[in-house]
């Protein structure tokens, strides 16, 4: 594949939440309607195509290996952005504000992270029911451990933990309809907090779990309780825009 030089293009080498952030930056950029080519990591590309599906200008592509973009496509893309620690100036790139960075250097407001999600109706489906639900995501393969013996339950409640047995985008219905979220860092925490950002939830109680894995936190909009410890709740400082 040879990328076209009249068409802009965007290096978004990530994983599967650092893509969910990006989602405003190419929603943004393709807005005028102009070609864009989008490169994103080979773990990531079929949701991440899935995701701007609704978008016939933008074209999706995946890199194989993590520097693919500088020695292979860089060259016949000159003025291409590059988003991550990756990227020619990546001396300038700071990790602790990983979100916040993407925007920055896609010259963008980081409010457009919000303002500018969006999924295609396809993928969001019709608007669930809110149910008596508690769903929980964490990682137990790599010991990233919710402790559920610290979650107090209702006794009309019952939980799930996402796994899994199913497709990304289909878990977007639990997410959407559940009455609470229990969730660790990971793309779901991003997604779910794009999806309250745009009204997409009906979750009374948000709860980020901090304490399983030891990384610098995302910025987050809605009014999760942050508990870095299985029995503490702090307020989620709010996004800075």
């Amino acid at each position: 594949m040879n990328v076209i030089p009249n068409r802009r293009t965007v290096f978004s080498p990530h994983g599967l939440g650092d893509s969910i952030v990006c989602n405003g930056i190419c929603r943004t950029m393709a807005k005028d309607g102009a070609p864009l080519e989008w490169f994103t990591s080979q773990e990531a590309y079929p949701v991440v195509r899935q995701m701007y599906s609704d978008l016939p200008n933008v074209h999706c592509w995946w890199i194989s290996y993590p520097h693919e973009h500088i020695t292979r496509w860089a060259g016949n893309s000159p003025g291409a952005i590059h988003l991550g620690p990756t990227a020619p100036e990546s001396d300038l790139f700071e990790a602790t504000r990983r979100d916040l960075e993407f925007y920055r250097q896609a010259g963008l407001p980081f409010r457009n992270r919000w303002d500018a999600f969006a999924l295609p109706d396809a993928l969001l489906g019709p608007t669930p029911p809110p149910c008596r639900a508690i769903l929980f995501h964490d990682d137990p393969d790599r010991g990233f451990n919710i402790d559920i013996t610290k979650v107090k339950f209702s006794g009309r409640c019952y939980y799930r933990r996402v796994t899994p047995e199913l497709p990304f985008w289909d878990w977007i219905p639990m997410l959407r309809e559940a009455e609470e979220l229990h969730l660790i860092d990971s793309v779901f925490l991003r997604l779910a907090d794009s999806l309250w950002a745009k009204g997409l939830l009906s979750a009374r109680r948000l709860v980020f779990h901090a304490y399983p894995r030891d990384s610098v936190p995302p910025t987050l909009r809605g009014p999760w309780e942050v508990r870095s410890k299985p029995w503490e709740s702090i307020p989620c400082p709010p996004a800075t825009l």
